[in-house]
C-alpha cells in the first residue's frame, strides 16, 4: 500500500481495518502500533482518500470501502494525472525556444559550496580539471579516495599551484611548466585569492576564493550552445606537466 501513495502509518491502520471488516479506533491503535497522538489523523486521512468510512454507530467503527470501487478511481486519477502532465509537456514543446544564456550563480557560504561540488563531481563523465592552491582545503572538498575512485573511470587532472605540497597526494598531480612561471595568471579562472577551482567536463565551473576572512565560490554552468568556450581550458592542459612523485 505504501506502493501508492499511502504512508507507512496509513498502509498499517488500512490494513487493520481492511482484515478486520469492522474496526474500532481501539482495534485499530492495538493492531497497527500507530501512536495514540496520531491516530486519528491517520484514519481521518484514510476516509478523506476514500479507503475507509465510518459508522454512525458508538463507538464509531471504520470499514475499508468496496475494492473495485477504490482502485477503479486510483486508476482514473492517475491516468488523468499523466494525460495532465503531457498535455502540459505539449504546450510547452509548441513554444518558441528560449534564449539560453549561461548561468552564473554566487555562493556566500560555506554551506552552499559544499552542497555544490558533490553534484558537480557526480555529473562529470569524461574529464574534471582541479587546480588547488590549498591542498588542505582541496582535500577536505575532494578527498583522496574520491580522486582515485573518480580517475578509474575519467580523465582527473590536479594541478598544484604549489607543487612542493604533492608529497600529500598519492595519485599523480601536475604542475604548470617552469618556462611558462605566468602561465597561472593567463586563464580567467584563476585569481590572486583563488584557492580551489573544479572544471567539470570544460562545461561548468566552480571557482572557490577566500578573501577578507571569508569564503565564497563562483559557479558557471554553460549550456551546450556554449561549447566553444571549451578552448579557454585548453591552455591549462596544453602547459602541464607530472610532478615527480619525489617532488
Amino acid at each position: 500500500m505504501t506502493g501508492i501513495g499511502m504512508s507507512e502509518n496509513e498502509a498499517k491502520a488500512y490494513y487493520a481495518v481492511f482484515m478486520l471488516k469492522s474496526a474500532t479506533v481501539r482495534d485499530v491503535y492495538e493492531i497497527s502500533g500507530i501512536p495514540r497522538n496520531k491516530i486519528y489523523q491517520v484514519l481521518s486521512t484514510l476516509e478523506e482518500r476514500g479507503f475507509v468510512s465510518q459508522t454512525k454507530s458508538r463507538p464509531i467503527r471504520y470499514t475499508a470501502a468496496e475494492m473495485k470501487t477504490v482502485f477503479d478511481r486510483l486508476r482514473r486519477e492517475a491516468v488523468s494525472r499523466y494525460d495532465a502532465a503531457e498535455e502540459y509537456l505539449r504546450s510547452l514543446y509548441l513554444r518558441e525556444p528560449v534564449d539560453i544564456r549561461p548561468q552564473i550563480h554566487e555562493l556566500q557560504s560555506e554551506w552552499a559550496i559544499e552542497t555544490h561540488i558533490k553534484p558537480l563531481l557526480r555529473r562529470t563523465k569524461n574529464e574534471l580539471i582541479l587546480i588547488i592552491r590549498d591542498t588542505e582545503y582541496g582535500k577536505k572538498q575532494i578527498p583522496e579516495t574520491v580522486l582515485k575512485r573518480l580517475s578509474k573511470k575519467l580523465s582527473v587532472y590536479p594541478i598544484l599551484l604549489n607543487p612542493e605540497s604533492s608529497e600529500g597526494y598519492s595519485i599523480p598531480c601536475y604542475r604548470f611548466r617552469k618556462d611558462e612561471p605566468d602561465s597561472e595568471k593567463l586563464h580567467p579562472f584563476i585569481l590572486q585569492n583563488t584557492v580551489l577551482v573544479l572544471i567539470s567536463d570544460r562545461k561548468s565551473l566552480i571557482n572557490i576564493q577566500h578573501a577578507e576572512g571569508r569564503l565564497f565560490a563562483t559557479i558557471l554552468y554553460l549550456d551546450e550552445a556554449y561549447s566553444f568556450v571549451s578552448y579557454l581550458f585548453e591552455p591549462i592542459i596544453k602547459s602541464l606537466v607530472p610532478i615527480s612523485p619525489h617532488h
